[in-house]
């Protein structure tokens, strides 16, 4: 149902936004298919996360919404504070927190929203986070140290309306 909706929606951005609708839509279809990936496999995609990363760039070329350096700082932004985000928190547990794909897709969606977004959509995506944990323990899930939640889904969910607020 989530698949349809986010689809329609996509189609109507083209008729909406005009020729700018197909960027919005692709922006929104690589960022679905990258969540559910991830909500249901707990994994993303390298070539698809490129995907996503090469569009931001070449977006910078035929749209001047953000500027180039902005998306290039986006992407060096994204994909360090997650590494060094992952990097620390393996030294400081001794295990993985972080898979290396949460790093290269913030980093992709840096290189559309450049790096002033990266902060909302981190804030947002760690508010989602908390409150699907929430709704968890509501179900009765016990929450610990070993529970996964998949950061991947909640950046590509945050970002795409984040980054389409900012555009209006």
């Amino acid at each position: 149902m989530a698949e349809l909706l986010a689809t329609a929606i996509g189609f109507a951005s083209l008729f909406l936004f005009g020729v700018a609708g197909l960027q919005v839509a692709l922006f929104g279809w690589l960022l679905l298919t990258l969540a559910l990936l991830d909500l249901r496999h707990y994994i993303l995609p390298h070539w698809l996360t490129a995907a996503l990363l090469f569009a931001g760039l070449a977006r910078g070329f035929v749209s001047s919404s953000v500027d180039f350096s902005d998306r290039l700082a986006g992407l060096a932004a994204g994909f360090l504070c997650l590494t060094i985000l992952r990097w620390c928190y393996r030294r400081l547990r001794g295990r993985d927190g972080l898979g290396g794909g949460d790093a290269k897709l913030l980093g992709a969606i840096g290189a559309w929203t450049g790096w002033q977004l990266l902060p909302t959509i981190m804030v947002a995506a760690g508010i989602l986070g908390l409150l699907t944990a929430g709704m968890m323990r509501l179900r009765g899930r016990a929450i610990a140290a070993d529970t996964r939640l998949p950061l991947g889904t909640f950046l590509a969910v945050v970002s795409w309306p984040i980054w389409l607020w900012s555009q209006a």
